[in-house]
């Protein structure tokens, strides 16, 4: 896929759906850190480019082993903490679950200031190594970078959209 031009920035779903992997991950360097206060409520998330079919495989299989994956939602709780779920479709049921902490904090990519989801503290095994990033695309549109696992290979950035809020955050 072609890259965006260096003019015009993706700020639309829709442009972000067609960045390659590696211009998803380039935006990502680029972009700032939503506030702790904005992030508030239920995102609808997708998946985007994730380069060779093999991490295509292995970022689909991880975010929908628990069903399919539709959101991520955010609740602030102070200037500098939060917490946060995700949301699946499982059956016919709607399940809040995969508890995340929240914080902005330096990127362990670039450095530079982050929306950070850490699952260390409410998950058991591989969930709780997961780790993702967030940073502010345009309002209400966010680009996501995700890690999980132990070796280089599973810690490769997984990039994915958030859109929203979509509904409010639910206890």
């Amino acid at each position: 896929m072609a890259a965006a031009p260096s003019s015009h920035r993706a700020t639309q779903a829709h442009e972000l759906l067609r960045l390659s992997y590696r211009d998803a991950l380039a935006l990502f360097a680029e972009l700032p850190a939503p506030t702790m206060a904005e992030m508030s409520g239920e995102y609808r998330a997708e998946l985007l480019d994730q380069g060779p079919a093999v991490f295509t495989w292995i970022a689909m299989w991880a975010v929908h082993l628990k069903g399919r994956w539709l959101a991520k939602a955010f609740n602030p709780e102070s200037s500098d903490a939060g917490r946060g779920y995700n949301v699946f479709v499982i059956g016919e049921r709607v399940v809040r679950g995969t508890r995340m902490r929240t914080q902005v904090g330096p990127s362990q990519h670039d450095g530079r200031p982050a929306y950070q989801l850490d699952y260390s503290a409410d998950n058991r095994g591989w969930m709780a190594t997961m780790r993702d990033e967030v940073r502010r695309v345009a309002p209400g549109l966010y680009l996501g970078l995700g890690v999980v696992g132990y070796g280089r290979l599973m810690r490769r950035p997984a990039p994915f959209l958030m859109e929203g809020p979509v509904a409010p955050f639910v206890d």
